[in-house]
């Protein structure tokens, strides 16, 4: 604190030293350049040249070299991350060629579950109309079968009717009796 009390006393009294000086020269007829006015303003500014240097030359010295030391912190990150980008280029360089050997075989695989996903699917659907089919005949089979023992029994029905009336208006009652009589005397016979 004392040598910056000195440091501005000093400056203090170079400037009113300075301006007394000019002031004693104020009459006259001046002719060229006052000499002694340019000594005391190149004094002057000297002595506030020093002074800054001593009052700021800590400061800028620190201020230059913790920017040296930003510079250089700047200057390794960003030498790690170009270092990382390559590495990251490589890396991405080597899956493409990865990518681009494989790819032929790849799509030759991909073809290859295919076809036989295809076959399979095939397969399938050809057995599918098998048993459909097989179904389906079944089917009309016992319809038919159905159809026919149906009509065969209306035909039954229709003959057994027909005949009864056929016999009612043709036969006696004497005949009736004896055709009931054989009737069960053959049933009989067949139990």
């Amino acid at each position: 604190m004392k040598k910056l009390s000195l440091i501005l006393i000093v400056l203090l009294a170079s400037l009113l030293a300075s301006q007394f000086a000019l002031a004693a020269g104020g009459a006259g007829d001046h002719h060229g350049v006052p000499k002694m006015a340019v000594l005391f303003q190149a004094l002057n500014f000297g002595m506030f040249f020093l002074l800054l240097f001593f009052l700021l030359k800590g400061k800028v010295k620190d201020a230059f070299k913790n920017r040296e030391t930003d510079f250089k912190a700047a200057k390794i990150k960003a030498e790690q991350l170009l270092a990382e980008a390559q590495s990251q280029k490589a890396e991405a360089e080597k899956k493409l060629k990865e990518l681009e050997d494989t790819a032929a075989s790849t799509i030759q695989n991909a073809k290859a579950e295919a076809e036989k996903l295809k076959a399979s699917i095939l397969a399938e659907a050809n057995e599918l109309s098998q048993r459909i089919k097989a179904e389906a005949e079944k089917s009309a089979d016992f319809e038919v079968r159905r159809a026919k023992e149906s009509l065969r029994k209306q035909l039954l029905e229709e003959a057994v009717k027909a005949t009864r009336e056929a016999i009612s208006k043709n036969l006696s009652e004497a005949d009736q009796k004896r055709l009931q009589g054989e009737f069960v005397n053959k049933i009989e016979a067949v139990r």
